[in-house]
Order: C-alpha cells, then structure tokens, then sequence
C-alpha cells in the first residue's frame, strides 16, 4: 500500500479501475463461469463496504478546513453553509451506500454457491439425462 499518493491521486485511480472493469465487461462472455461473477461482485462490494469511511474521513477533513476559515468560495457565497451543504450530502451519500452494501451482501450469497457445470454433467446433458440446473 503506498500512502505517499495524495488522497485525491488514490481516488481517481479508484475511478480509472472501475472504468476499466467497465470496459472489460462490455462483452458478458468474459464471465466465463459463475465464479467470475462471483469474484467480481465479492471485489466490488469490499469497495463499497469501505466508501463510507473514505467519506467520513473526507467530511472530517472539510469539516477541519471550514472551522479553520480554509474555504474561500468562487462565486461568493458563504462558504459555511456551502460546506455544511456538502456535509449533508456526503452524509446521505454514505447512507445510501449501506443500501448498495446490504444488496451486494444479498448477492454475494447465492453467487458464492454458484458454479460451472463439471465435465460429467456435459456427458450426461449430451446423453440426453439432463444436468442439474
């Protein structure tokens, strides 16, 4: 883990990964058997799992900067009730990713039984004695 990169460096590489899955996911064929769906839904709900405490951490650090007198606005405003207007948000973000957690922790399940059909089942499916579903 290399914590000389700037938060702000960690995150958009954090970004720049999840398009790449992105685009290497484009063609479903590259889930070649359950187990990569599997793999894959497992990784992305560990990220989820720990956004909110990059959040948190995120709004502490803004939290820090608006009671120091740190935030200059461009348009003018205030910049107390801009950053307690942010604060709320990232509070709601991160109550929204408990959502996304706890569905990703409802697929994790079923996908984490999952596997491809053995050899032995092709032979039998191809012997007309049907495999298992």
């Amino acid at each position: 883990m290399d914590l000389d990169r700037t938060p702000a460096t960690i995150a958009h590489e954090i970004a720049e990964q999840t398009r790449a899955l992105n685009h290497r996911t484009l063609d479903p064929a590259v889930y070649g058997e359950p187990g990569d769906v599997s793999e894959v839904v497992y990784a992305l709900r560990t990220v989820v799992e720990r956004m909110p405490q990059a959040l948190n951490q995120a709004s502490a650090g803004l939290r820090r900067l608006a009671e120091a007198g740190g935030i200059r606005m461009d348009d003018g405003t205030n910049p107390g009730v801009a950053a307690e207007r942010a604060l709320s948000a990232l509070r709601d973000a991160t109550g929204a990713l408990w959502t996304v957690q706890e569905a990703l922790v409802e697929a994790s399940g079923p996908l984490s039984h999952m596997g491809g059909h053995l050899a032995a089942d092709v032979e039998d499916e191809e012997a007309g004695e049907g495999a298992a579903v």
